[in-house]
């Protein structure tokens, strides 16, 4: 790890909190814990070691840079530094009063910063991020801001990354099939397989993209349902419905679903981010492009509405 001890700390790595099942949380930026223990490792150290890894061979505008890690064998002494995100991610950014500014043009402004960076790490890097959602979309200037109009964001939270062809580690049976309550609402169908190491590519980065286009530009959660249903039935019936619903994100039906109110070309492009088979999803160039080319194009009047799937 010595290529990413860029500064070394004296300072013990002390957790701010805990999780109800032990897992140590560190609040690396402003409102936004950032959880150690991942699903493609069994250990939260070497997941740690191993973001820190990635992100010291990574340079770009919209990655989150590595400050400096300081390693050791104990573990209390290991501590990874970066660079403060000061209006944390991009969910709460949009609940701080700004939103008013965030209109559906700049919110496609930053979707392509963040694609940007994915061909990025998926060309020159190598890297498969296997985490991309809107927690780890972290705002470091807002909107109006002269050098960035529509705001700057970078893509954080490597902790689960992995080199593009490398098989995962064994996940457990938890991490394979979910338990009866909906916690990661951007893993990809693959993740939902048997007991099984998974090969990373980068497709799996695309497909919680168009979760994303989803859930940032058009304010459609296809999660809802089976969220909102966890608070109103008995437990036997929400584990019916939550195997259901399993069973739609790996068949695609789920997206199928959430799309069938958008307009026909997003509606083209978030199934083709989306297709269950991955070899078939959109790379992150192709993403890039059409998002710059066509999707600037595309963008719906500030008076239309569209309603979330049910």
């Amino acid at each position: 790890m010595a290529s990413a001890a860029t500064k070394r700390f004296s300072i013990p790595i002390l957790p701010d909190r805990y999780a109800d099942d032990g897992t140590p949380l560190f609040t690396k930026w402003i409102g936004n814990p950032y959880i150690i223990r991942g699903p493609y490792s069994p250990s939260p150290i070497e997941r740690y070691r191993r973001e820190a890894d990635l992100l010291s061979r990574c340079s770009h505008d919209h990655i989150v840079r590595i400050k400096g890690f300081h390693d050791s064998e104990i573990e209390a002494e290991i501590r990874l530094e970066l660079e403060l995100a000061p209006y944390g991610d991009i969910q709460k950014f949009g609940t701080t009063g700004l939103r008013k500014k965030s209109v559906l043009a700049h919110r496609l402004e930053q979707l392509i910063q963040v694609v940007d960076a994915l061909d990025y790490l998926h060309t020159t890097c190598q890297v498969v991020h296997a985490g991309v959602d809107l927690s780890h979309l972290l705002v470091f200037r807002c909107e109006n801001d002269t050098e960035y109009p529509s705001g700057l964001v970078k893509l954080g939270g490597f902790g689960g990354a992995f080199k593009v062809g490398i098989t995962g580690q064994p996940m457990t049976s938890a991490d394979c099939c979910p338990p009866e309550s909906f916690t990661d609402v951007d893993t990809f169908p693959e993740a939902y397989r048997s007991f099984a190491t998974i090969l990373m590519l980068p497709s799996y980065d695309i497909y919680s993209v168009g979760r994303i286009i989803l859930r940032w530009l058009f304010k459609i959660d296809p999660d809802e349902p089976i969220r909102a249903m966890a608070r109103h039935v008995s437990e036997e019936e929400y584990r019916t419905a939550f195997c259901t619903y399993k069973r739609e994100v790996r068949d695609g039906s789920c997206i199928q679903k959430a799309t069938e109110r958008l307009p026909d070309w997003w509606k083209d492009l978030v199934r083709s981010c989306c297709d269950i088979d991955p070899a078939k999803r959109l790379s992150a160039r192709e993403l890039k492009t059409k998002l710059t080319q066509e999707g600037r194009q595309q963008v719906p009047s500030p008076n239309i509405r569209i309603a979330a799937a049910t």
